[in-house]
């Protein structure tokens, strides 16, 4: 008699659908108070120094400018982190961003076009170009480095 092995039959339970009211947060005043803050967002990890962001390579004779492998390791780590805050529609409106850099020691300037590459590879915004204003702070957590984000829409100033 030849015996069979088991088959295991393993399902995907379909993600729950949320509601428009329950995707996007209440909103509030942004820091700056030019608008309602539409999304916000916090990626653990240790934010990543400007200075150690790109390697040069060279290619057919020609030097280029890569991300360095920190850097995109740091991103491949945020992005998960933020597919289940992504609201239904990648936002398509101007934004004022502010970014909160908490690091575990004192570091050099971080770059927030990082984390605006981010948001785009997550499908949060549309395009880094809707990016109308930046606010940027720095501070040091030895217990949890992470980054803070939230983005408001940009209002008109008269």
């Amino acid at each position: 008699m030849v015996e069979r092995p088991e088959i295991l039959i393993v399902r995907r339970v379909p993600a729950r659908q949320r509601s428009a009211a329950e995707a996007m947060p209440k909103p509030t005043r942004s820091a700056s108070g030019n608008g309602d803050i539409v999304w916000s967002a916090t990626i653990r990890g240790e934010p990543m120094p400007q200075a150690k962001q790109h390697d040069v390579v060279l290619t057919d004779g020609v030097a280029r400018l890569v991300r360095s492998r920190p850097a995109r390791l740091w991103q491949n780590r945020a992005v998960p982190q933020l597919l289940n805050r992504r609201p239904a529609r990648p936002l398509a409106l101007d934004l004022v961003l502010d970014c909160r850099f908490w690091s575990s020691a004192r570091r050099p300037p971080v770059d927030e076009d990082l984390v605006i590459e981010v948001l785009e590879r997550a499908a949060i915004i549309a395009h880094g170009r809707q990016i109308r204003e930046k606010h940027v702070f720095a501070a040091i957590d030895r217990d949890d480095p992470r980054v803070t984000v939230s983005l408001a829409s940009a209002a008109e100033r008269p």
